[in-house]
């Protein structure tokens, strides 16, 4: 595993905190080991523009959450849908075996991202829960400001 690249992500996340106009809300949390994320995302002109995240979880989480924001952010949502957990891995230059169900997970939420946006009607609100083996997505399309539907009294 790329050791510097990794402990740079994690004692120096990137994009953490609140998105106050983020338009698409991602809540993930893994049944085995107990992380929990939320990815806050302004998706406009089918450009991903802004990602932020908060997070509870080890740190190969932490990292994952950090470096994906950074892959994703001014992307195109084709090329979100095809971000996987390998090239997520690739970025932090190798996972061990027994934490690629975390990068799988963060891959799995930015496509949720994708496909719950573009499922929903312009100006319209919506929501899906998908799961999967360990883990489990819940995403939101929001049609007003994230203030008025997220307090943050519920962080993680």
């Amino acid at each position: 595993m790329g050791e510097e690249i990794f402990l740079n992500h994690v004692l120096n996340p990137r994009n953490v905190g609140l998105l106050d106009d983020a338009n698409v809300v991602i809540q993930a949390g893994d049944l085995e080991c107990d992380d929990k994320l939320i990815f806050f995302i302004r998706i406009e002109d089918d450009v991903l523009r802004d990602i932020q995240f908060l997070i509870e979880g080890c740190e190969t989480t932490v990292a994952i959450s950090s470096i994906v924001t950074e892959l994703v952010m001014g992307q195109p949502l084709d090329a979100v849908l095809n971000i996987s957990a390998k090239s997520i891995a690739d970025a932090l230059n190798g996972l061990p075996v027994e934490k690629v169900h975390c990068s799988a997970m963060a891959a799995s939420a930015m496509h949720a991202a994708v496909r719950q946006y573009r499922a929903t009607i312009k100006g319209e609100a919506s929501s899906s829960i998908h799961n999967y083996e360990h883990y489990r997505i819940m995403a939101q399309v929001l049609n007003q400001p994230l203030a008025q539907v997220y307090s943050s009294s519920y962080d993680l």
